[in-house]
């Protein structure tokens, strides 16, 4: 795995992965820069698996007649959609477990490990609904690289 910097000079941020971060510092000749290496977060390709779960857990509970508010115990029936997961049943389950608001600030894949096995776990208990996460590994008709 490569490791990500950050150099900062005069207000300038330069955040890169290492083999492209000495390239960048050499084309800056003279300054002087404060660098730090930084936790990598989520890749590109990461969080479109992520988004991709968000909408086949979304079409299975549609798919079972559970509608958000018989998930989340609520009145007036609504079919989930990516956006629904991702703020009703992801967000929350990722502050609990994680104290980070933003899914920008997760980890490359513990973080999103540990909130999708709780998750999992609970919706698979509760509804017997298992939406396995997607992998580059697996294909899938849905997953763009």
């Amino acid at each position: 795995m490569s490791k990500t910097f950050i150099a900062v000079s005069d207000g300038e941020k330069l955040i890169c992965e290492t083999d492209i971060f000495k390239r960048s510092l050499r084309l800056r000749k003279g300054k002087k820069y404060r660098i730090e290496e930084i936790e990598s977060t989520r890749s590109g390709q990461q969080n479109r698996a992520l988004h991709l779960w968000f909408t086949m857990l979304a079409d299975e509970f549609n798919n079972a007649g559970y509608s958000v508010q018989i998930v989340l115990k609520e009145k007036i029936d609504l079919d989930w959609t990516t956006e629904m997961v991702k703020d009703l049943l992801w967000r929350p389950a990722q502050e609990a477990i994680l104290k980070k608001k933003s899914t920008t600030e997760l980890k490359k894949t513990e973080d999103i490990d540990k909130v999708w096995e709780h998750l999992n776990r609970h919706i698979s208990q509760k509804f017997g609904i298992h939406v396995a996460f997607p992998h580059q590994d697996e294909p899938d008709i849905y997953y763009h690289k």
